[in-house]
């Protein structure tokens, strides 16, 4: 009799799970049938992603990643107008008229000028297409705003020879700005890369370690030398967000890199010089 009971009991019990399996294979089977909206209702929790799995409901391409972003390039010259050291390359986010970028791109020992004193000036490039510079592969650039101690400039697009604007003029910085202070360990990046050096590039990485603050971060994946001054973009509900600007790796550890909250970076711009980078007004302090 008590055989019987526990055969009945584990019976039972198969028969709930395959019941329960049935059903999720069933409503998988079904998902064709329900708008993507519906799918990302049943899906979305508001955090940002550990996985990049939800892009497949949402739809979104990872090549609108790049649309925002372009090669910058810095050339120092000496008091007679002459090239010295070697060219410098990072990434540039573009906000409507305006580059976003990582302000030690401009420190002469970056181009291996040990002494600073022979600078005369310095020119400064958006590489648009390519590193060839014809007409329409280039604007120059100029300073609106350096915060040394933040690792941050805001450089201004002159256009190129004819003054006009050839690459992308975007509505604000091209993608929703996130809230890096709302990662955690863990959390899906996409790192927007320069190489080959000179072009857009795309790497997957990770939330590594969270400062308390939520002002900077670390992430494993693989940034590279080149990389500077580049976006960091996070996931939330298999949305894209631009969460923070890459600042660099660490040598010792070239898979670990450093990002600065972007949003922090808009915050303080805007007190520092009036300008709005999501919609390139400057206000009156």
């Amino acid at each position: 009799m008590k055989k019987a009971f526990l055969g009945l009991l584990v019976l039972g019990v198969l028969v709930g799970i395959l019941g329960i399996v049935y059903g999720k294979l069933n409503y998988a089977d079904q998902s064709h049938t329900h708008s993507k909206d519906e799918i990302y209702d049943v899906l979305a929790d508001g955090f940002y992603d550990k996985d990049y799995s939800l892009l497949d409901y949402t739809g979104r391409d990872t090549n609108e990643l790049g649309t925002s972003v372009r090669p910058v390039s810095f050339l120092f010259f000496d008091h007679e107008g002459n090239v010295i050291g070697r060219e410098v390359t990072g990434l540039g986010i573009l906000c409507d008229t305006y580059v976003v970028t990582r302000a030690s791109l401009l420190n002469p020992l970056v181009a291996g000028i040990e002494d600073s004193s022979l600078v005369g000036s310095t020119r400064m490039f958006l590489l648009v297409n390519n590193p060839i510079r014809t007409i329409d592969d280039f604007e120059t650039l100029k300073g609106f705003h350096i915060d040394f101690a933040k690792d941050v400039m805001i450089l201004e697009r002159e256009g190129n020879p004819d003054k006009k604007l050839v690459a992308p003029v975007p509505e604000g910085c091209g993608l929703p700005i996130g809230s890096a202070s709302e990662l955690s360990a863990g959390d899906a990046l996409f790192q927007v890369g320069n190489f080959p050096r000179g072009t857009v590039s795309l790497n997957t990485a990770h939330v590594s370690f969270l400062v308390s603050d939520g002002s900077q971060f670390m992430f494993e994946g693989s940034p590279g030398p080149n990389d500077s001054g580049g976006p960091i973009f996070a996931l939330r509900d298999g949305h894209f967000e631009l969460v923070a600007l890459n600042i660099g790796y660490f040598a010792n550890s070239p898979s670990k890199g450093l990002a600065r909250s972007f949003s922090d970076i808009v915050d303080a711009v805007k007190q520092a010089t009036g300008l709005d980078l999501l919609t390139g007004e400057i206000e009156d302090n």
